[in-house]
């Protein structure tokens, strides 16, 4: 956690790091929310339960995937003492992004060998990669985010993240 006198005037936890689906989505609902971005949902309903923050700004669900488990099974363990007070459907897109010296057209993605993404982008795009990227190997990530850092640093031309347009801009 931050320490105690950097958390005034915080109103909501959210999963971070910047640039995540949810750490946008959060962004559109209260563009002037004050918040801090946490490691996992765990964290977030910590933070709202000690009272650190007002508001827990989570996933619940997935159109493609389902329920969001960590939240449900949070909401369960904080039973009588958190409740969802407000929603808000994002809608996203995931991108398949490679790094620029990679040079590569839609005819050439079968070169590609490893791709890095948090675990529910692999699973929403799972289609996608049994059909055009088969030979690619998933790497599962913590986040979106450190894909594009774990891309970054591999420095490999044949490897790619699926993460949020607005991450892999930043």
């Amino acid at each position: 956690y931050t320490k105690d006198y950097l958390m005034k005037n915080i109103d909501y936890a959210c999963l971070g790091p910047s640039g995540t689906h949810s750490a946008i989505a959060l962004k559109r609902f209260n563009p002037k929310a004050k918040f801090i971005l946490t490691q996992t949902i765990t964290e977030i309903f910590e933070l709202v339960n000690s009272g650190k923050v007002k508001y827990g700004f989570v996933p619940f669900e997935n159109v493609l995937n389902g329920s969001v488990i960590e939240t449900i099974d949070n909401l369960l363990l904080h039973r009588g003492k958190i409740f969802a007070v407000d929603s808000y459907l994002y809608n996203f897109r995931n991108a398949l992004a490679v790094l620029p010296q990679a040079k590569m057209t839609n005819n050439s993605l079968d070169k590609i060998k490893l791709v890095y993404s948090h675990q529910q982008p692999l699973q929403q795009c799972s289609k996608f990669l049994k059909g055009e990227l088969k030979k690619a190997k998933q790497i599962n990530t913590d986040s979106t985010v450190s894909g594009i850092q774990r891309l970054i640093e591999s420095n490999d031309q044949f490897s790619a993240v699926i993460a949020s347009e607005v991450a892999i801009k930043e």
